[in-house]
C-alpha cells in the first residue's frame, strides 16, 4: 500500500540534515545496521545421461558498493533528490516509496512495504517481514532474512528471496527468481520467466508463456502452467506438473513424480525410482536410472529404455556399460499402459538385436518383460501386453523432440545491479547441465534404383502419303471447383484463451489456397483473427456455456464456401469440500463420504469429475482404497466412487496423522494440488442422539460429536476434535492441542492450555483461545473473540465482530462487517477488513490496516504504521513515532505525540502532526495540513492546499514547480520558519554555504536600466504584478537577466498578497513562471517584504 512520502523524508526521524552546520530536529540519529549477508544456495546435484538439461549462464552475485549520486552532505540521515540514483534508508520500518527513476530503498530490521515506482530499482528488505513492490521499469529485489513478499511488476525483474519463506512473484514480462533458502514460493507471472527454488521445500508456478524452473534442493512443486516450459526439480523428492504445452521436464535427483499435461512433452526421471504420468499428447518418457513407473496417458507415446558408457577405470579401451533397468526383476521400468500405437525408444547402444523379449510365466503372467541379452539385465516389464505382438516395428531410436514440444532454452540471468546499502543477498548457483544425449542417427539414403535397359529398335516403316492435316480443337478451360468449409467446435474453460485455425478441416479439390475472406462476430467473449485461418478467443470474465461465429473462405478464383464455428466454455471443476476424516485406532478403516470430500462442475457428471492422487499416504501410516483396488500416485478415482462409498482409507499403524494429496479433473482443466488431512484418535464419542448432552473426554485424544441439543463438553487431557454441532453450546477444549468447532447456535468455545483450533462456524460466538498460540475463526454471524495470551492468529469472519488480541504478538484479521479491533500489548498486525470499523493498536510496534470502509484507528502506545485504504478514514498515530498514511478517501489524520510521519493520498485530507517534530505530507487533491507543536516540515503535493505551521521553526516544502499554488497562513508568525525544495526540480541551486552561494535582491527599479539581478537567486519585487506571467516578462528585460532560473516574490494586484513564485529560465519568457504559494502573513506595507524572507529562508535538499 504505497504512500507519497517522498524520498529522503523517511529515515529515523529527526534530523533532516540541509547542509552543513545545518538540521531540522533534535540531535543526529545512528546510522542504519547495514544487512547481513545471506547464506549461498548450494548448486544443485547434476543429472545422469541422457538428460538434455540446459545450462543457465551464471547469475553474478551483486556485490553492494556505495552509491555516491544525490545525497546531501552532513552525517546521520540523508536526504537525496529525486532524480538519479537516490538511496533511502527506512530506519523506522513502514512505507517507503520510490520516485519515478532509479532509486535504491532499503528497508529498516522492521516490517517494510517498500515501492520502487518508475525507474530501475534496487529495493532492499531487512530483518522482518518486508514487502518489496518494483512496480515499473527493469528492478532488483532482495528479500534478504524475514518471510517477505516480492512483486517485480512489469517489465524484466531479478529478485531474491534471501533467507525464510519468501513469496516471490514476477509480474509480467520475463523476470528472473531465485527462492534461495527455506520454503519459498515462486510464481512466473507473464512473460518467459526463469525461476530458482533453492534450498527447502519450494513451490514454483510459470505462468504464461514459455518459462524455466529449477527447483534445487529439497522437495519442490514445480507448475510449468500455460506454454512450453522447461522444469527441473532437483534434488530432492519433487512433483513436476508440466501443464499445457509441449513441456521438458527433469525429475533429476530422488524420488520424482512427474505430470506431463497437455501437450507433447519430453519426461526424464533422473535418478530414483520416479513415477512418470505422460497425460495427454504424444510424450516421450525416459525413466532413466532407478526402478521407475511410466504411464504414457493418451495420445501415441514412447517409453525409452537404454544404456550409458562411463570411463572404465581399469582399462580405458573398454568402457563401462549400464542400463536403465538391473540384473534384478525389481529393477526393470513399469509401462503400465503400453497400447497399440504407442512405441518403446532405444538409446545409447541399445538396439533391437540386443533385446530378449517374453512372457512371464511366474505371477506376473499376462505381462510383456524385455531383458538386455548382451548385460542380462532386465528393462521393462508391460503388465496386460502379450509378448508376441512387439516386433522390430514396435521399437525406434530414442527421438529427443516429439510434435510440438520445443528444446529447453539456455536461460541467461539478467546481470545483477550493485546496491546499497545492503549487504550481500544470497546468490543462486549455476544449476549443473546434464549432458546432451545420443544423437538420433540419421538413416542411410535409399538407393538409386537401376535404370530399365532399352529394348531392340523397331525398324522405319516404309513412308505413306502425307494426310491433310486436321484443325486442332481449342482446349476447353478447367471449371474451378469451389472449396469445401466444414463446421467446426472448440472447446475451452472459463477464463482460458484458446485458439485454434478453421481451415484445418476445409478442403479445396483444385489445391487452391483457401483464406478466410470474413466472420462474424462472438457474443460472449472477444474473438481476435490472427494470421492464416487462425482465431484467438477470449470468454467473457466468469462466462461459460457456448458461443459461436460463422465465417467465409476463398480459393482466390471465385470460389467461397461457408461453414460455423461453435466454441463450448467448460465450467472448471472446484473442490467445495474437503474437511478430511478422523480414523479411530480401535476402527482403523473409515469411508471418505461426499460430506469430508466433494468436487463439483455444472456440466460434468460426477462419474467425469476425475480425482488423481499426487500424494500418497505414509505407507507405515496407512493406504487408500478405491473398492479392492489400492490407490497409490498416479492413480485415480472418481466423485461417483465417493458418492458410491467405495473409497476408503485403512490405518495400518497409530503412530500420527496422516494425509494425500490431489487434483481434480472435468478433462479440460485441473483444480489446484489439493490436501486431504487424516487425523487419528484413541476414541470416537458419537453423542449425536443424545439432546442437552453434559460430556467429558477420556486423558486420550477424543472426538467427541454433538447432536441438536445445547451440550456442554470438556475434552480433558489430549489433543481433542469436538464438533457441537447444532444447538447452544458450551466447549471446553481444556489441556493439550484441541481443535473445537461449534456448529449451528450460539456457542462459548474456549481453547483453554495448548495450542488450540477454534471455529464458531454459523451463529452469535463467544470464543476464547486461552493460553499458548491459537488460531480463531468467528465464522458467519456477530461474534466476541478474545486471543488470550501467546501470539495468535484470528479471522473474525463475516458479521460485526469484536477481536481482543490480547497479551502477544497477534495477526488479527475483521474481515467483512463492521467490526471493534483491540490489539492488546505485544507488537500486533491488524488488517480490520471491509466495512466501517473501530481499532484501537494498543501497546506495542503494530501494523494497522483499516481496509475499505470509513474506519477509526488508533496506534495507541508505540511506533505504528497505520494504512488506511479506501474510505473516508480518522487516524490517531497515539504516543510514539507514527506513520499514518490515508490513502483513498477524505481522511482525517493526527499524529499527536511523537516525530511522526503523515500522508494524506488522495482526497482532500486534513492532516494535523500534534506534538513532536513531523512531516506533514497532503498528498494529491486539496488538503489542509497543520503542523501544530516541533520544528516541522509540511507539503502539499498536487493541489491548492492550506499550510500551517503553528508554533516551531518549520518548513515549508515543494517537491515540483507545477503541484498546485498553495496558501500559507503563517509564514514566519510563530517562530523562523523557511521554505524548503527539491533541489532537481529547481534548478540544481543548493544552500547557502556550499560551493554555491544562494543570494537575495529587492527590485525597486525596473527594466534594463534598472537594479541588477545578475546571480541572483531570490528576487523581490515590491511592485505590483497580474500574475506569474507578467513577472516573466518583466524579469526577461531586467537588467543581468541570464539563463539560469530564479524565485520571485511579488505583490499580486488581483489578492493583494504577496505571492512566492518560480522562474526556471529568467530570459526566457517564452518557458511559464510558476506561482508556489500565496504568503497571506506578509504586510503589504512598503519595506515589509525585506524584513520577511531573505535568501537565508531557502532551503535544498
Amino acid at each position: 500500500m504505497p504512500g507519497a512520502v517522498p524520498v529522503g523524508f523517511v529515515g529515523d526521524g529527526p534530523p533532516f540534515v540541509l547542509g552543513p552546520d545545518e538540521t531540522l530536529g533534535g540531535s543526529p540519529a545512528p546510522s542504519p545496521t547495514p544487512t547481513p549477508t545471506p547464506t549461498p544456495t548450494p548448486t544443485p546435484t547434476p543429472t545422469p545421461t541422457p538428460t538434455p538439461t540446459p545450462t543457465p549462464t551464471p547469475t553474478p552475485t551483486p556485490t553492494p558498493t556505495p552509491v555516491a549520486d544525490d545525497t546531501t552532505p552532513g552525517a546521520d540521515d540523508t536526504l537525496p533528490p529525486a532524480t538519479g540514483d537516490d538511496t533511502l534508508p527506512g530506519n523506522l520500518g513502514g512505507i517507503i516509496r520510490g520516485t519515478e527513476t532509479n532509486d535504491s530503498l532499503v528497508g529498516s530490521p522492521r516490517v517494510d512495504v517498500i515501492s520502487g515506482l518508475g525507474g530501475a530499482d534496487t529495493l532492499i528488505g531487512d530483518g522482518s517481514d518486508d514487502e518489496l513492490r518494483g512496480d515499473d521499469d527493469d528492478d532488483l529485489l532482495f528479500g534478504n532474512t524475514g518471510q517477505d513478499t516480492l512483486d517485480g511488476g512489469t517489465a524484466l525483474d531479478t529478485l531474491y528471496g534471501g533467507k525464510d519463506n519468501d513469496l516471490l512473484s514476477g509480474g509480467s514480462e520475463g523476470d528472473l527468481l531465485f527462492g534461495n533458502n527455506e520454503n519459498d514460493t515462486v510464481i512466473g507471472g507473464d512473460g518467459r520467466d526463469t525461476g530458482y527454488g533453492g534450498k527447502g521445500n519450494d513451490s514454483l508456478r510459470g505462468g504464461s508463456a514459455d518459462d524455466s524452473l529449477f527447483g534445487d534442493l529439497g522437495e519442490d512443486i514445480v507448475w510449468g502452467d500455460q506454454g512450453n516450459d522447461t522444469l527441473s526439480g532437483g534434488g530432492g523428492d519433487d512433483l513436476l506438473f508440466g501443464n499445457e504445452g509441449g513441456d521438458w521436464l527433469f525429475g533429476n535427483d530422488s524420488k520424482d513424480t512427474i505430470f506431463g499435461g497437455e501437450g507433447d512433452d519430453i519426461v526424464f526421471g533422473g535418478d530414483g525410482d520416479d513415477n512418470i504420468v505422460g497425460e495427454s499428447g504424444n510424450d516421450v518418457l525416459w525413466g532413466e536410472f532407478g526402478r521407475d513407473t511410466l504411464s504414457g496417458g493418451d495420445g501415441r507415446d514412447v517409453f525409452v529404455l537404454g544404456t550409458f558408457t562411463a570411463p572404465n577405470p581399469s582399462n580405458a579401451s573398454i568402457p563401462l556399460v549400464t542400463t536403465t533397468g538391473g540384473p534384478d526383476i525389481a529393477d526393470a521400468d513399469l509401462i503400465t499402459d503400453y497400447r497399440s500405437g504407442d512405441l518403446i525408444g532405444l538409446s545409447g547402444s541399445l538396439r533391437f538385436e540386443d533385446l530378449v523379449i517374453f512372457q512371464s510365466t511366474d505371477a506376473r503372467a499376462g505381462s510383456t518383460i524385455i531383458r538386455n541379452g548382451t548385460t542380462g539385465d532386465f528393462l521393462a516389464v508391460l503388465p496386460g501386453v502379450d509378448s508376441r505382438t512387439l516386433g522390430r516395428a514396435n521399437f525406434i531410436a530414442a527421438p529427443t523432440r516429439p510434435g510440438l514440444a520445443t528444446p529447453p532454452p539456455s536461460p541467461s540471468p539478467t546481470p545483477v545491479p550493485t546496491p546499497d546499502p545492503s549487504g550481500t543477498p544470497t546468490p543462486t548457483p549455476t544449476p549443473s547441465g546434464t549432458p546432451t544425449p545420443t544423437p538420433t542417427p540419421t538413416p542411410s539414403e535409399t538407393p538409386t534404383p537401376t535404370p530399365t535397359p532399352s529394348g531392340t529398335p523397331t525398324p522405319t516403316p516404309s513412308g505413306t502419303p502425307t494426310p491433310t492435316p486436321s484443325v486442332t480443337p481449342t482446349p476447353t478451360p478447367a471449371i474451378n471447383q469451389p472449396p469445401i468449409a466444414v463446421n467446426d467446435s472448440v472447446t475451452t474453460v472459463a477464463n482460458q484463451t484458446v485458439s485454434f485455425n478453421v481451415l484445418v478441416n476445409d478442403t479445396d479439390a483444385d489445391r487452391n489456397i483457401l483464406n478466410v475472406s470474413t466472420f462474424t462476430a462472438t457474443v460472449n467473449g472477444q474473438l481476435e483473427p490472427v494470421a492464416g485461418g487462425t482465431f484467438r478467443y477470449t470468454p467473457n470474465a466468469g462466462f461459460t456455456g457456448s458461443d459461436s461465429f460463422s465465417y467465409s473462405i476463398t480459393d482466390g478464383n471465385g470460389g467461397t464456401a461457408q461453414a460455423s464455428v461453435t466454441i463450448n466454455i467448460n465450467s472448471p471443476p472446484r473442490v467445495v469440500v474437503n474437511e478430511g476424516i478422523i480414523v479411530s485406532k480401535s476402527s482403523p478403516v473409515e469411508i471418505i463420504s461426499v460430506e469430508e470430500l466433494s468436487a463439483t462442475d455444472a456440466d460434468t457428471p460426477a462419474e467425469q469429475l476425475i480425482y488423481t492422487l499426487t500424494k500418497a499416504p505414509d505407507p507405515a501410516k496407512g493406504f487408500l482404497q478405491r473398492g479392492t483396488s489400492f490407490v497409490n500416485i498416479g492413480d485415480k478415482f472418481s466423485q461417483q466412487d465417493i458418492l458410491n462409498n467405495i473409497v476408503k482409507y485403512t490405518l495400518l499403524a497409530p503412530t500420527g496423522s496422516d494425509s494425500f494429496a490431489f487434483t481434480v479433473s472435468d478433462g479440460f482443466s485441473n483444480t489446484p494440488q489439493s490436501s486431504f488431512s487424516i487425523t487419528v484418535v484413541d476414541s470416537i464419542s458419537d453423542r449425536t442422539g443424545i439432546i442437552n448432552d453434559n460430556f467429558s473426554g477420556t486423558a486420550l485424544s477424543d472426538y467427541i460429536v454433538g447432536g441438536t441439543g445445547n451440550d456442554t463438553f470438556l475434552g480433558g487431557d489430549g489433543n481433542d476434535i469436538i464438533d457441537g454441532r447444532a444447538g447452544n453450546d458450551s466447549i471446553l477444549g481444556q489441556a493439550a492441542n484441541d481443535s473445537l468447532l461449534g456448529g449451528t447456535g450460539n456457542d462459548v468455545l474456549s481453547g483453554g492450555d495448548g495450542n488450540d483450533t477454534v471455529d464458531g462456524e454459523d451463529g452469535n460466538d463467544t470464543i476464547d483461545g486461552g493460553f499458548n498460540n491459537d488460531l480463531l475463526f468467528g465464522g458467519d454471524a456477530d461474534d466476541s473473540l478474545s486471543a488470550g495470551e501467546g501470539n495468535d492468529t484470528v479471522y473474525a469472519g463475516t458479521g460485526n465482530d469484536v477481536l481482543s488480541g490480547d497479551a502477544g504478538d497477534d495477526s488479527l484479521y475483521g474481515e467483512a462487517g463492521s467490526d471493534i479491533v483491540t490489539g492488546g500489548v505485544g507488537d500486533d498486525t491488524i488488517d480490520s477488513g471491509a466495512g466501517d470499523d473501530i481499532v484501537d493498536g494498543g501497546v506495542g510496534r503494530d501494523l494497522i490496516d483499516g481496509g475499505t470502509g470509513n474506519d477509526s484507528v488508533l496506534g495507541a502506545d508505540g511506533d505504528d504504521t497505520v494504512l488506511g485504504d479506501d474510505g473516508n478514514d480518522t487516524q490517531l498515530g497515539g504516543v510514539g513515532n507514527d506513520y499514518l498514511l490515508g490513502e483513498g478517501g477524505s481522511d482525517s489524520l493526527l499524529g499527536e505525540a511523537g516525530n511522526d510521519t503523515l500522508d494524506g493520498g488522495d482526497g482532500g485530507d486534513s492532516l494535523n502532526g500534534g506534538f513532536g517534530n513531523d512531516l506533514v505530507l497532503g498528498g494529491g487533491d486539496n488538503d489542509t495540513l497543520f503542523g501544530a507543536a516541533g520544528d516541522d516540515i509540511l507539503g502539499g503535493g498536487f493541489g491548492s492546499d492550506l499550510l500551517t505551521g503553528e508554533a516551531g521553526n518549520d518548513f515549508f516544502y515543494f517537491e515540483t514547480p507545477a503541484e498546485g499554488v498553495d496558501i500559507i497562513s503563517d509564514f514566519n508568525v510563530s517562530g523562523s520558519d523557511a521554505f524548503l525544495f527539491r533541489s532537481s526540480n529547481f534548478g540544481g541551486f543548493t544552500n547557502s554555504g556550499t560551493s554555491n552561494d544562494f543570494s537575495s535582491i529587492i527590485i525597486r527599479n525596473i527594466g534594463s536600466a534598472g537594479d541588477d539581478i545578475g546571480g541572483q537567486e531570490v528576487i523581490l519585487f515590491e511592485a505590483k504584478f497580474d500574475n506569474a506571467q507578467a513577472v516573466n516578462a518583466a524579469l526577461k528585460n531586467q537588467k543581468g537577466s541570464g539563463q539560469s532560473g530564479a524565485f520571485f516574490v511579488y505583490l499580486n494586484n488581483t489578492f493583494n498578497k504577496y505571492l512566492l513564485g518560480y522562474d526556471p529560465n529568467v530570459s526566457d519568457d517564452s518557458l511559464p513562471a510558476f506561482d508556489l504559494a500565496v504568503l497571506n502573513s506578509i504586510p503589504t506595507l512598503p519595506g515589509a517584504l525585506s524584513t520577511v524572507i531573505t535568501a537565508s529562508e531557502f532551503k535544498f535538499i
